[in-house]
């Protein structure tokens, strides 16, 4: 499973590398036009599972962004300039809260 998911993700990334961080957020997926990726408010938007996870390997960052690969899987990373900075990869969209969790 692992392995799917690096292949995939590695697509879904080289399709993404050529984009600017506006191009990325304004990218939809479903019926309803949801945005497939975006920031995440570490206070608001990530579980308490990972708000002790995120205290333990002390990510100082108030905003993450999560990029979403295909499903409920995500990257969620910082975004350093133009790089994104991988911190999870979200098998199962648990690590941030959304109104489908």
């Amino acid at each position: 499973m692992v392995a799917e998911f690096a292949t995939e993700a590695m697509r879904k990334l080289q399709h993404l590398e050529g984009l600017t961080w506006q191009m990325i957020k304004q990218q939809t997926h479903g019926t309803r036009g949801k945005s497939s990726s975006h920031s995440l408010s570490v206070a608001d938007a990530l579980t308490a599972e990972a708000q002790a996870r995120a205290q333990e390997i002390s990510l100082q960052e108030d905003e993450l962004f999560s990029l979403r690969i295909s499903g409920r899987q995500r990257i969620i990373g910082v975004r350093r300039g133009s790089t994104l900075e991988i911190v999870w990869y979200d098998r199962d969209h648990k690590v941030a809260r959304s109104s489908r969790n």
